[in-house]
């Protein structure tokens, strides 16, 4: 630890190789050498010094200063393995790049609060306020790791303010089908024909999204030990994502997510003949569907829900029929059940919604039906 050497015939002591611990934030070794010390006492005093540096934390704050790019590797590794969901994952990791990509350069010790607030106020002009607030949700977590590792004492995420944005005309058409609408497109997909494999899918596939309000990703990932045709159920327990070049099943967005849901006999039906189709299909090439996928591509693994996308809007293009989101068939499914009179509490457990003001921020854009019975019911009241 201590070792005696001579250099221009003096005698001087060096610490080599003096080894402290591991290092809490980056897993490595931590090892002190020093040189040029007159007495064997004051290498000693260096060791302690160096002994109590290490034990109150303070060694590691002051030994390296860190980068938003180091600190941004060092929380992404460990976020990772608290096993966060892999889309949670994937989202966090784009926003933490694009706050580096600004700021990676900077030691974390000089970025203030007012790096953080021009960074969302300048994101204001082009996302939504829901975006911001997952933005600096996600910041706020990369610099409470900092605290928490001891590498930063202030926390420049503690002042900072979302910023306001304009009332913004949002065109409700665009949220949802109407009643009318959902009805003409399933006449469309009535007389829809392919030669594709998913020519067969198409009809019961967006049946369920309609009829059910489940998240594509929940439907992709149904087997048909989730249906009960007795009982005509079906089981939402898992959700599909693909990310990293690979499809992942995973448990759905929140434990409220997980729901039986009744279906319509039509419904039923469609899924029936479906699985008839299927097995006729699997049949004739002489091969099987070994993981049980109910809705499965040529290589009998699981739809993409950028492919279904696709599908979706060549069909509306030649229809010349309007088109929506995959995610607005769930906003008509709500829709829909409030024009039919089901209760807020019912829409949230049929929907999955862990939070109500999910399910009330839908209400707020219901068809216009509900609209005009609205202010008929208002008139008729006051009658005058």
């Amino acid at each position: 630890m201590i070792k005696k050497y001579i250099k221009n015939n003096q005698t001087f002591y060096m610490v080599n190789n003096l080894y402290l611990g591991i290092n809490p934030i980056t897993g490595k070794e931590i090892r002190k050498s020093k040189k040029g010390f007159k007495t064997k006492k004051s290498a000693q005093i260096y060791i302690n010094k160096l002994k109590s540096e290490y034990d109150s934390g303070n060694l590691f704050r002051k030994s390296k200063k860190i980068t938003v790019n180091e600190l941004a590797s060092l929380f992404l590794d460990n976020y990772k393995k608290s096993n966060v969901k892999i889309c949670t994952y994937r989202v966090t990791t784009l926003i933490i790049d694009k706050f580096s990509s600004k700021f990676g350069n900077i030691d974390i010790e000089d970025i203030s609060f007012r790096h953080i607030q021009k960074f969302l106020d300048e994101l204001a002009t082009t996302s939504k306020v829901s975006s911001l607030k997952i933005y600096a949700g996600k910041i706020r977590l990369l610099f409470k790791f900092a605290i928490r590792t001891e590498l930063l004492e202030k926390n420049p995420t503690k002042n900072i303010i979302l910023p306001r944005k304009t009332f913004e005309v949002i065109d409700e058409e665009s949220l949802y089908y109407s009643k009318e609408e959902l009805k003409e497109f399933f006449s469309i997909l009535e007389n829809y024909s392919s030669n594709k494999i998913y020519s067969i899918y198409v009809n019961p596939l967006f049946r369920l999204l309609a009829f059910t309000g489940a998240r594509i990703g929940e439907i992709l990932a149904l087997t048909w030990n989730d249906f009960d045709f007795k009982n005509n159920i079906v089981h939402i327990t898992k959700n599909i994502v693909y990310s990293y070049g690979k499809f992942h099943v995973q448990t759905p967005k929140n434990t409220f997510s997980i729901r039986s849901l009744k279906l319509d006999d039509v419904t039923i039906k469609k899924i029936l003949e479906l699985r008839l189709q299927q097995k006729e299909f699997l049949f004739a090439i002489n091969t099987k569907n070994n993981d049980n996928i109910v809705f499965f591509n040529p290589n009998r693994t699981f739809f993409s829900s950028s492919s279904i996308l696709q599908l979706y809007c060549q069909i509306c293009k030649n229809n010349n029929f309007k088109t929506i989101s995959l995610h607005a068939f769930r906003h008509t499914h709500c829709s829909l059940l409030f024009e039919a009179g089901a209760s807020i509490q019912e829409v949230q457990r049929r929907l999955g919604h862990s939070n109500i003001e999910t399910t009330m921020n839908i209400y707020n854009h219901v068809s216009k039906k509900i609209q005009e019975e609205t202010s008929e019911k208002f008139a008729k009241y006051v009658n005058f």
